[in-house]
């Protein structure tokens, strides 16, 4: 079991997640199910569909919620697909979306990926195939897939080695967020603005200027109303060897400027945590909740860590509630009401032979 995600709805969280299966050969499993702002079950759990296995591909699908039903990507061997879903898990309107993707018998294979709702449909953001290597692409759907952009190649200068895309949405465009590999001094965990309105893609620009590229991995990105947030894992010395550290960055961005705000190191330890996709930062309030996982040495399961920080990356609590025995962590925070600012976690687990997702919900942080 891997990769869990929760996505917000009209009437509560949709739960998606990915399952092996010995009895189905080859196949990464996609489920679902929906659950209440109580946490009850309304939907499922249920089956949506088989994907061939790909080796090194840890990335099958992203999912994000339009106005009554969600939209739907899924990664199958060189070729990426949208459908609509239904709440109640019914797909339709299968669609070829986005750019060929990265698929070779030597490198990795990943299609990392961000969906993202907005107003006029959604946008993607992917790795993808460009002359041999992985590139990040991002390209606009209107809410049942029709392409609304070209697909724009999020690279510069060589047009190669871009990882990891994800975007936040400000109210007029996304900021999109990648690590560039190769270069020292150009390299690193960049942005680029993508308006809605048809102007295309910004210059890039550095989440920290002064940072030089060193071993970056899995960055997210969160708009709090008024600006921008991140958070990724970096290698302090391009070296397997070296600490691992989890790095925070709050800046301004539009389509004509960005500016950095806050650039503070969160957490330290000897080696990375072996459990992927779990780095995820939401904004609650005027502030964040970042979670990542925390290595605890050889043999110990790594642990949750959630965090609020301010904008200037200060840890103003903490929470541990759980060790990780799979790559299956996900949250996100609701936008309705009552509901608003109170985050969805899906935690998935894999212990002596069993499977197990579950959902709970953390409330918002408040003076006590």
């Amino acid at each position: 079991m891997w990769l869990t995600k929760t996505v917000p709805t009209d009437f509560g969280w949709g739960i998606f997640w990915l399952r092996a299966d010995p009895a189905v050969a080859n196949k990464a499993r996609l489920y679902y199910a929906h659950v209440d702002f109580q946490g009850q079950l309304t939907v499922g759990p249920t089956w949506i569909m088989d994907i061939p296995r790909v080796t090194s591909r840890d990335r099958y699908y992203n999912a994000a919620w339009h106005a009554d039903h969600y939209g739907l990507i899924i990664a199958s061997v060189t070729k990426l697909y949208y459908y609509d879903l239904s709440i109640d898990g019914v797909l339709s309107g299968q669609r070829i979306v986005g750019p060929p993707l990265f698929y070779s018998s030597v490198y990795d294979n990943e299609a990392t990926s961000d969906f993202d709702s907005y107003p006029g449909g959604f946008l993607g953001v992917i790795e993808g195939d460009c002359e041999a290597h992985s590139c990040s692409y991002a390209f606009r759907l209107d809410p049942h897939g029709a392409p609304l952009s070209t697909v724009y190649n999020l690279v510069d200068f060589d047009f190669t080695h871009s990882f990891y895309p994800a975007a936040a949405y400000d109210g007029v465009g996304f900021s999109i967020i990648t690590v560039k590999d190769i270069d020292i001094s150009l390299g690193g965990v960049q942005t680029k603005y993508l308006p809605t309105n048809g102007f295309g893609l910004s210059a890039p620009a550095k989440v920290v200027p002064s940072k030089e590229y060193q071993w970056d991995e899995f960055p997210d990105i969160a708009w709090n109303g008024n600006h921008f947030a991140s958070i990724w894992t970096e290698n302090s010395r391009r070296s397997s060897t070296a600490p691992w550290q989890v790095h925070f960055g709050s800046f301004r961005q539009t389509w004509t400027s960005a500016s950095p705000m806050a650039d503070q190191l969160l957490d330290v330890t000897a080696q990375k945590a072996n459990v992927r996709w779990s780095t995820q930062i939401n904004a609650v309030g005027g502030d964040w909740v970042v979670h990542y996982p925390r290595w605890q040495g050889v043999g110990v399961e790594p642990l949750a860590v959630f965090q609020l920080v301010d904008d200037q990356g200060n840890v103003n609590a903490t929470l541990t509630p759980f060790t990780l025995s799979a790559p299956a962590l996900g949250s996100s925070v609701h936008f309705l009401g009552d509901n608003a600012g109170r985050m969805g976690i899906a935690r998935g687990d894999n212990r002596d032979g069993v499977c197990a997702v579950t959902f709970q919900t953390l409330e918002p942080a408040a003076c006590r």
